[in-house]
């Protein structure tokens, strides 16, 4: 019987350069293996698959209406193949493909409704074993109280929306007029979502903020929870430097950030996030920091692959993550140190455009290697990530010399602020957010 892969995407993501980076990796998956590759994509008009992909034996495209129409789909499709595994790159669809693993008589993580709602996350990893989760309270919005999360978890803390609108309104609070002023904004922003298509969000998260250093780590848990790991990478929030925006960061990959982590003590750690939750037959996207007193935190469990993972891995060891589907990789040779950015709006309003000098002197740093800007953009409104993402340009550095590439990132961080031109509008929140469903 042949065997295929199904992969639940949206058709937009068949549009993009990550996704022809993404068939590559996939062809690999079938020359090596002989997986066909299935692809289910909701649309709300007629569309066209570009030739490139009709005239691709090992590959099919099918839109669905509803999960109805997609369980179906399946159904015959599991008839006719063997499905080795069923994939997704978005995260509002992770409850979709687990919902399909049980129709066709999958395993599937215990508890996988929590990858979309993090206040089950945070209550299983603590109740199960809280040496690896941080402290937090969850509520409804209008019961936060200050003085209770301060008495309890103590200053900074971190507020973030339990599900469904990804890491959007995600705010290190340091003081309580910052806990005002997100309670004040929130109120707007709920409503929005409410208005566009998300109804149950008003519970908020409030948890401890683990001071120190933050990874990032993918790997794949199979049927039986075993563990196939990849290497982390470092991510370095820019919030602890001058940026009020949780989301800028950039994330580094070296043979340094191998030492930071202890081998041995790091899959421990992943083995016991995998036994709380009940983790199976799933890629993981797993955050998490280790504190000053060398002790790993969870920060979050994503069930998929990190967006870009696949190309990412690719280049930094030469690994094609869907292996792990099949085999356990043991080595992993680091190709070069990395460096990966993107730059986001620091202001809100209107992008007039691109400082076009800074980005010039970037592009003659000795590891810059790769400069992507988004000239639709322009002209049109952006605002911090925390309100909803939009990434404006990517960057990425590269150096055999780890010195060199950290001197070029410090210089990135000093002009990161002056990157984009914004016609800033101090009025916006107060009077344009109400705005933002029907920008997004």
């Amino acid at each position: 019987m042949e065997k295929v892969i199904i992969h639940v995407i949206n058709f937009e993501i068949i549009k993009t350069n990550i996704f022809r980076e993404d068939l590559l990796l996939l062809k690999e998956i079938n020359e090596k293996y002989l997986i066909k590759n299935i692809f289910f994509y909701s649309t709300w008009k007629l569309v066209n698959i570009p030739d490139e992909y009709i005239n691709n034996e090992q590959l099919e495209f099918f839109d669905y209406k509803d999960f109805d129409d997609l369980s179906n789909k399946v159904l015959n499709i599991n008839k006719n193949f063997e499905i080795i595994f069923i994939n997704t790159l978005l995260e509002l669809e992770i409850q979709t493909i687990n919902k399909l693993r049980i129709l066709i008589g999958q395993e599937v993580s215990t508890h996988y409704e929590m990858f979309n709602n993090k206040s089950i996350q945070r209550e299983l990893l603590y109740n199960n074993d809280s040496y690896i989760s941080v402290k937090f309270i969850k509520s409804k919005l209008l019961d936060l109280n200050y003085d209770e999360i301060v008495t309890k978890i103590w200053l900074p803390f971190v507020l973030k929306p339990s599900r469904w609108v990804q890491s959007a309104w995600v705010v290190k609070i340091k003081k309580e007029k910052n806990f005002i002023k997100y309670i004040e904004n929130y109120k707007v922003f709920h409503s929005n979502l409410v208005n566009k298509w998300l109804n149950d969000i008003d519970e908020i998260i409030a948890e401890e903020y683990v001071n120190w250093k933050f990874y990032s780590i993918d790997y794949f848990v199979n049927e039986k929870s075993e563990i196939f790991l990849t290497k982390p990478v470092k991510v370095e929030l820019w919030i602890d430097l001058w940026i009020d925006d949780f989301f800028n960061y950039s994330r580094i990959i070296s043979k340094e950030v191998e030492k930071e982590n202890d081998e041995n003590k790091l899959y421990d750690f992943i083995q016991k996030n995998v036994k709380a939750t009940g983790i199976k037959n799933t890629f993981i996207h797993h955050e998490y920091k280790i504190n000053t007193k060398w002790q790993y935190k969870t920060i979050e469990l994503n069930g998929r692959i990190g967006w870009r993972r696949l190309p990412y891995y690719k280049m930094w060891y030469n690994l094609n993550l869907f292996t792990l589907l099949f085999e356990k990789q043991n080595e992993y040779k680091l190709n070069i140190n990395l460096a990966f950015l993107r730059v986001y709006a620091c202001k809100t309003w209107i992008l007039k455009e691109f400082n076009q000098n800074l980005f010039d002197q970037i592009s003659k740093l000795s590891s810059s290697v790769y400069i992507s800007k988004n000239q639709s953009k322009i002209n049109k409104k952006v605002w911090l990530t925390k309100y909803w993402f939009e990434n404006t340009a990517s960057l990425r550095l590269q150096n055999d010399k780890l010195d060199l590439l950290k001197k070029d990132l410090l210089f990135i961080w000093k002009i990161y602020q002056d990157l984009l031109i914004i016609d800033e509008n101090k009025e916006f929140l107060e009077n344009d957010l109400k705005l933002l469903n029907k920008i997004v």
